[in-house]
């Protein structure tokens, strides 16, 4: 796996897990409305769906789905020329992950969505739950009172579904035990142009599970290729689900249908916040998957997939899956436990050590900076993985310049491209060795200072390193906004404080103090080789 597939292994969990977590599933929102308009926004998104075993096609639009909305209010971001994007209304769509409206599944879900959005405003109850303790049938159902496990018994008995069960917890590392103990080998077609790696899993005693891949996709007619992350989640209609997605700006969202090989259709939906999602309904299950970072992204929006690009994981994706039962979890979750242990206090393999510092020596530990180059330029592959991503088509593209940016005397190896900074190489020992860089924007400057720059989503990132005349560096200071707070923050490393509220004000007072130091660079090609 090379440094593009490279993703965060507990990613997985969708919103409703993640907001579990920060305890704010009961949290109501004072000041936003939840809107229940069944037809507010029926054009955002329609679907064809052939349900399996039915003869006849149905025509389906989101609203089949759609559990409520929410208003609410996009903090102040920012544009990369440092312009603002003021406050935005938008409206926040929560979707059924376990069928359409009518069915027994949509009902459940909707009563329990209208329960939890009405039970514990202020979150007293939240904030006095610790120590509750649910069963462990209910362990994946957003409850942390009595209250609120009766209502899911209610709920179940009214629309006769059953509970979930227990829950697993799968982490990199353990695919192997997951594709055995629910019998997923693969959620791709074998002929397929996707390969995609297990990341981390949540599965319950029914089978339901909820897992993260890390995904590569080589698109077959223009050769592109693309790496993100991709979510898989199965929902038996057996069991009461209580789940939703979460698409952040529900009026803004494109959506068409995808025509499969077998003739059903999917729903593809693309979020203006960069994720897409695939709806498939079968007689006996709803899949549910979320693409991250695919959709439409105002940063680079030339960078991002097509429809046809989008088509091809639809149609590479397995709809078929039936999970197994999980049986005994306490037992399971002891053994995953055991192993993730193991691995941690697994010795080093001397081989595999003996190797990897064998090719850290021969790629990256030269003599001089043209020998340096030249390992680059005829091992490009290595860099991208152990060193920068941003090696990738080194030779054609990328620049260098050489200055003393430590205060030894001594020169640096700088490279970049269009006056960013990527990489800077030093000589330690008598031999090179990576210094500072980035994969975003690099920059050097006064006072032998380097600052790492990073501007996502309309959130700019800051910090800054000072560069050491012995060939390492000591952090500085981070400074960056904080858009799902609206709020400027900022640490002081050697103050030793943690990161801290500042003011607009005071974070362009930093910023500017660190003044950067232009940069002329030429073609690594122009490189005085031997």
């Amino acid at each position: 796996m090379n440094g593009k597939n490279l993703l965060t292994g507990l990613s997985y969990i969708d919103q409703t897990y993640i907001a579990e977590s920060e305890g704010v599933a009961a949290e109501k929102t004072q000041g936003k409305k939840i809107l229940h308009r069944p037809f507010l926004i029926a054009a955002i998104v329609a679907l064809m769906l052939l349900l399996m075993g039915c003869a006849a096609a149905i025509v389906l639009h989101l609203d089949s789905f759609r559990l409520g909305e929410e208003i609410y209010v996009e903090n102040m971001r920012y544009r990369e020329d440092g312009s603002k994007i003021p406050e935005t209304e938008k409206v926040k769509q929560y979707i059924s992950m376990a069928g359409m409206e009518e069915s027994k599944n949509y009902q459940a879900d909707r009563e329990w969505f209208e329960f939890t959005q009405s039970y514990d405003p202020d979150r007293s109850l939240w904030k006095a739950s610790e120590g509750f303790e649910k069963p462990a049938q209910y362990n994946d159902y957003l409850a942390y009172t009595q209250e609120m496990l009766d209502k899911i018994d209610e709920i179940c008995e009214k629309y006769d579904l059953k509970l979930v069960g227990d829950v697993a917890i799968f982490q990199q590392g353990d695919g192997d035990v997951f594709a055995q103990m629910l019998g997923i080998h693969s959620i791709v077609k074998a002929d397929s142009a996707m390969e995609a790696v297990f990341g981390a899993a949540r599965a319950a005693e029914c089978g339901n599970f909820n897992a993260s891949y890390n995904v590569t996709l080589v698109n077959p007619e223009t050769g592109q290729e693309y790496s993100f992350m991709l979510v898989y989640d199965y929902r038996d209609k057996a069991y009461f689900s209580g789940r939703y997605l979460i698409i952040g700006d529900g009026e803004a969202v494109q959506q068409w249908t995808c025509t499969l090989p077998d003739g059903t259709e999917a729903l593809i939906v693309s979020d203006k916040g960069g994720d897409a999602y695939i709806l498939y309904e079968r007689q006996d299950a709803s899949i549910n998957i979320t693409i991250r970072n695919v959709g439409w992204n105002w940063d680079s929006p030339g960078e991002v997939m097509s429809r046809e690009d989008m088509n091809w994981i639809a149609q590479s994706l397995d709809y078929s899956l039936k999970p197994n039962l999980v049986e005994n979890i306490p037992e399971l979750q002891a053994k995953l436990e055991e192993m993730y242990q193991a691995r941690e206090l697994m010795p080093v393999d001397p081989a595999e050590e003996a190797e990897r510092m064998r090719l850290y020596e021969e790629n990256e530990q030269k003599d001089n900076y043209a020998d340096l180059i030249c390992r680059m330029r005829d091992n490009e592959a290595y860099f991208i993985e152990h060193c920068n991503l941003a090696y990738e088509n080194f030779w054609e593209t990328m620049e260098y310049t050489l200055l003393d940016v430590t205060g030894d005397g001594a020169e640096e190896l700088i490279l970049g491209r269009e006056g960013h900074i990527y990489d800077i190489w030093t000589i330690r020992d008598g031999k090179t060795a990576g210094l500072a860089g980035s994969y975003y924007e690099g920059y050097l400057c006064e006072g032998n200072i380097y600052e790492d720059y990073v501007f996502r989503d309309g959130m700019p990132y800051h910090w800054y390193l000072k560069l050491e005349s012995d060939g390492t560096f000591k952090m500085l200071m981070g400074v960056e906004y904080d858009a799902s707070g609206g709020r400027w923050l900022m640490q002081d490393y050697e103050a030793g404080t943690g990161w801290q509220t500042i003011s607009e004000e005071q974070a362009e007072e930093i910023i500017a103090s660190f003044v950067r130091i232009p940069l002329e660079m030429k073609s690594v090609q122009e490189f005085p080789l031997k």
